[in-house]
């Protein structure tokens, strides 16, 4: 069945329901645990970044946008209207191979 989830097991397998309150200690202590960890290694690499300036971008790249200015052209295809089946990036158009 169940084992485990059904009930804390006590040292010789049976089920020992007084446990319960020490498995939910143990397991909130390790979601502390695990955020003192995360809290620490990240302050560790994201605090030296921060203070040098290296995790803003500058006042020119955040005024026209990150979208504007790094993933340029704004879409990867767009249709030309006035060839049926020809698609075209920026100024290159890239029509299908004869059928």
């Amino acid at each position: 069945g169940w084992s485990g989830f059904a009930c804390n097991l006590a040292d010789d397998g049976s089920c020992a329901p007084e446990n319960a309150g020490a498995g939910l200690g143990i397991n909130v202590a390790g979601i502390f645990a695990i955020a003192a960890w995360v809290g620490f290694w990240s302050a560790l690499i994201f605090a030296p970044l921060r203070f040098s300036g290296m995790l803003r971008a500058d006042d020119d790249m955040q005024e026209d946008g990150f979208d504007a200015r790094k993933h340029s052209p704004s879409k990867a295809y767009t249709i030309d209207a006035s060839v049926t089946g020809t698609t075209t990036t920026d100024n290159n158009k890239v029509a299908p191979e004869p059928a």
